[in-house]
């Protein structure tokens, strides 16, 4: 159901319009077990509209939802690059910056990450492989 520019109340209103809500009867357990008894039709018709809406959103095929479908998941291809680049950092850069992060920190243990990033690229002493300064934090998190 389209909400249109009057939104959730109006359809809460025209929901509301074609319930029949039921009696309540003193004597009839069944009512008094069910969820009429125990909510307000307003609770449950937004319970209602809200569970509809949330189905509604499951469901559509949009471009813009296959978009997203397609973000969440990485292709062979990503997932290929990026072992690669972790194999390169292990075998070239990361044990230098390794090294070099632990010199830093033996000597200034309170140091923050910036300085950190900046005391490395100062010391870098690699040859032809650039300083990957925003890959030094991550490197040096997990060592």
């Amino acid at each position: 159901m389209f909400l249109g520019k009057d939104g959730l109340p109006r359809v809460i209103e025209k929901l509301k319009a074609r319930i029949a809500e039921p009696v309540p009867d003193p004597n009839d357990d069944a009512y008094w077990e069910s969820d009429w008894a125990l909510c307000s039709t307003e609770k449950l018709i937004a319970g209602l509209v809200s569970t509809a809406a949330r189905l509604g959103t499951l469901l559509i095929d949009t471009p813009t939802r296959q978009a997203l479908d397609l973000r969440r998941t990485a292709s062979p291809r990503g997932k290929k690059s990026a072992e690669n680049r972790r194999i390169e950092a292990e075998e070239t850069w990361r044990p230098h910056a390794l090294k070099l992060a632990k010199e830093v920190r033996k000597n200034q243990p309170a140091i923050t990450q910036g300085d950190l990033t900046y005391e490395i690229k100062q010391r870098w002493k690699l040859k032809g492989i650039h300083c990957p300064e925003t890959q030094l934090i991550p490197a040096a998190k997990y060592q």
